[in-house]
């Protein structure tokens, strides 16, 4: 009777064996959860498969997404393209209120200033920074913030408070300080927003969109933390030109004055391919402009991006007028609203008694290589979904649904090589 060698002892006899180049290719198109199974195969395959130049190389062709499965209480790591779950994190406590990334670190938050730090890949909590925090009456429930410092290497967690007063509070995870709580004396120098989608942290600095004085006509300005220093920059980012002036609704006639931007419902901050970004949404043109921040002294932007997008729901026909029968035999109304230059087109269900706007929010997660951009759509009363855009043929891609993720981060790292920093 003949016996047929193991996997092993074919790799180790040396039978089979494929140039670096080629295998590396081969490789390199597996997603990483099967990666990890084959790491077993030989000790070649493995060194191959954990250095940090094919780690590098896999991630930006497998781009992931770190989000809290809302029903199971885990931290489901999923690949974009296909929708897997690649890996599973349990957490102590379910519920979720906040998830921040950096690298192979994920900060997830829940209840009053209780966070904890995981890494992506061993899946092991590599910090526990919650803090005693007592609900006081009108007060805000604090945001907490992760953020990497490429100078020294560490990681620190911010954490804010808006009201009864505004609160700023910093720990480093990593270094002098684990686990101490620092309170920052210094206040902003100007009034920040604590919404997460007008914040976001790059390169150890935190960015926050400022509340805009709204009897003023200004684009909206930025207010940065230096996450070193410990220290709020005494002056803001001017935002892009954009934020304040579009033309006039109708464009004709004597109505062709500018309008201005006042709601800051248009924005967003996110980071993408290393850049502060300044997401634009201009619902009535269904478009969304991104705009780069080139030189943060000179408040200089670029925009690189413009994408048209649909609004309509999935089961919306194109070619409709105010009021109409869809597919399932529900009445929609289309509407359209402005208030003090805030515009907004949304559909109603009006027949029955489910009366309910549908919006949807296009948030960029990262820019491949090849130029597609990945956005997660974020709806109200449907799945999220992720859709990659193509600017090269202003084509949209379907890649997955999210149900029941949330929050959703993107992870910049790798699952074949924990520490991976770019």
């Amino acid at each position: 009777m003949v016996t047929t060698p193991e996997p092993v002892e074919l790799a180790a006899a040396g039978y089979g064996v494929l140039p670096v180049d080629v295998l590396f290719d081969i490789l390199l198109r597996l997603p990483a959860d099967e990666l990890c199974r084959l790491r077993l195969v030989c000790r070649s395959w493995r060194s191959l498969t954990s250095d940090p130049l094919f780690a590098k190389a896999h991630s930006s062709r497998h781009p992931h997404v770190v989000a809290v499965h809302t029903k199971s209480g885990e931290v489901h790591v999923v690949d974009l393209f296909a929708g897997d779950v690649l890996k599973r994190i349990r957490l102590d406590k379910k519920g979720c209120d906040g998830l921040s990334t950096q690298l192979d670190a994920v900060c997830v938050s829940h209840g009053w200033g209780q966070a904890y730090v995981l890494d992506v890949v061993t899946g092991a909590v590599v910090g526990d920074v919650t803090a005693e925090h007592r609900r006081k009456l009108n007060s805000s429930k604090p945001t907490t913030m992760l953020g990497y410092i490429p100078s020294t290497g560490e990681y620190k967690v911010l954490r804010l408070q808006s009201a009864p007063s505004p609160m700023c509070e910093v720990t480093t995870l990593r270094g002098v300080g684990k686990g101490r709580w620092r309170r920052i004396r210094q206040r902003p120098p100007v009034s920040i927003s604590s919404s997460s989608r007008h914040m976001a942290v790059i390169g150890g600095i935190a960015y926050f969109m400022v509340i805009p004085d709204f009897a003023v006509d200004e684009p909206v300005s930025i207010a940065s933390f230096d996450l070193a220093t410990e220290k709020w920059r005494p002056t803001t980012i001017r935002g892009p030109l954009s934020s304040l002036l579009v033309t006039s609704p109708d464009g004709g006639g004597d109505d062709e004055s500018p309008m201005h931007y006042v709601s800051w419902l248009h924005f967003r901050l996110a980071t993408l391919n290393g850049y502060l970004v300044t997401v634009h949404y201009n619902y009535q043109q269904c478009s969304i402009d991104l705009w780069f921040l080139q030189d943060v002294n000179k408040s200089h932007w670029t925009k690189r991006y413009s994408v048209r997008y649909e609004l309509l729901p999935e089961n919306f026909p194109q070619d409709h007028d105010d009021k109409h029968d869809d597919d399932d035999g529900h009445l929609w109304e289309e509407f359209y609203e402005e208030d003090d230059g805030y515009s907004s087109l949304g559909f109603s269900m009006v027949d029955g008694e489910r009366f309910w706007e549908e919006f949807t929010q296009y948030h960029p997660l990262v820019v491949l290589d090849d130029g597609r951009i990945i956005f997660l759509l974020d709806r109200i009363l449907s799945e999220k979904a992720v859709r990659s855009y193509d600017p090269r043929t202003s084509t949209w891609t379907d890649l997955t649904m999210m149900s029941d993720d949330f929050p959703v981060g993107v992870h910049h790292g790798s699952l074949l090589c924990s520490g991976l920093q770019g």
